[in-house]
């Protein structure tokens, strides 16, 4: 399995380090850095609009190519630089009755306070290359900042919606510096977190070729491995994705969610070579002394019953799908009640399941 790092020229490490240098000598907390790719392959923001969610912000419909693609904003963008500084301040007395004021407004206004030395930082860009172009914002221009944060490894987008870091929290403003100038992006420590999030959102390709490069370069993650099978399977790279379960297995005993994951490829795999339906039974029988039938979700379920079909026993495998098919009928999840019943009819006809490549 490909996990080695694409290799970066020395010169552009070299500039690299000395903007980040030059960013905490602003008073910044983090820099990162991303490549200017498109912003949103999936068009998320254009449905959005299209759907009419941005009422009288017209602004939105204006600037949507240029959210959705620094390069329209930055011919020839090549790079974005991405700080992050904690905007805590100490809480101010407060007037008998007063109102609540959210935390980031305790102090001086954040735009003021970052707007000297982001542009300092983006002179010192610009000046390691001639002719170098650029355009930096701190949130009142058409950059997707949360998404370059991420992507530069300078936070990752938690259930609430936030930038996350470790150190500072959510308790931090973001600026962006698009540049024309090539630098070297960041193998972040979120790397994993954005692989994850993007096999959730079902973009596998994407998350392989992340959590690929997260692993490479730090191993110990199991999350980062499931995911991995995961996006690897469903992209049908199935040679790949039994790699890494057979990293897993022979590194440790394994998750619940590992071995569940690993079971189907070994039950469902159209590679006769790595179908193996005993070695599925036998990891089946293991989740299900860790995790009791009653509390199986319906994923493990679905996988239970192709582990039963491709040995053989249909009735079992009828008895788990339809308990999965159940379960995804209370839950609503429409697409899955539809591959579920798809599912059943097959092992009625005695026919086991196999994985498709999505």
């Amino acid at each position: 399995m490909h996990t080695s790092i694409p290799k970066v020229d020395s010169e552009i490490l070299r500039r690299t380090a000395a903007v980040k240098t030059a960013a905490a000598g602003l008073g910044f907390d983090a820099c990162g850095v991303a490549s200017a790719a498109r912003t949103d392959p999936e068009n998320n923001l254009g449905q959005w609009i299209d759907r009419g969610y941005h009422a009288d912000m017209d602004w939105l419909l204006r600037t949507r190519e240029l959210r959705q693609d620094v390069k329209a904003k930055v011919p020839g963008a090549r790079s974005v630089v991405v700080v992050a500084r904690n905007y805590y301040y100490p809480r101010p007395a407060a007037p008998e009755n007063a109102g609540r004021v959210a935390a980031y407004a305790w102090g001086r206004d954040y735009h003021r306070v970052l707007r000297k030395p982001l542009h300092a930082l983006e002179d010192f860009i610009a000046n390691i290359e001639d002719g170098a172009r650029s355009y930096a914002s701190i949130d009142s221009g058409p950059v997707l900042e949360r998404t370059w944060a991420e992507r530069a490894g300078v936070a990752a987008i938690g259930k609430n919606s936030l930038g996350l870091r470790r150190d500072l929290g959510s308790w931090f403003c973001l600026a962006t510096i698009i540049t024309t100038v090539e630098l070297a992006p960041d193998e972040p420590t979120y790397r994993a977190a954005y692989g994850k999030h993007l096999a959730q959102r079902g973009l596998f390709r994407e998350a392989a070729e992340h959590l690929r490069l997260a692993l490479a370069s730090n191993p110990v993650n199991p999350d980062g491995w499931l995911f991995l099978i995961i996006s690897l399977t469903e992209t049908g790279q199935y040679a790949d994705a039994w790699q890494a379960c057979e990293h897993v297995l022979r590194v440790g005993n394994g998750t619940p969610p590992q071995l569940e994951r690993i079971a189907r490829l070994l039950a469902a795999c159209p590679d006769d070579s790595i179908r193996d339906g005993a070695r599925a039974q036998r990891l089946v029988d293991r989740v299900r002394q860790m995790v009791p039938d009653e509390k199986a979700p319906p994923d493990f379920l679905d996988t239970y019953a192709a582990v039963a079909a491709e040995n053989g026993d249909f009735a079992a495998a009828l008895a788990f799908a339809r308990r999965a098919l159940e379960l995804v009928q209370r839950q609503n999840v429409s697409n899955l009640v539809t591959e579920y019943e798809r599912r059943i009819e097959q092992y009625q006809a005695s026919q086991p399941f196999r994985l498709r490549p999505r």
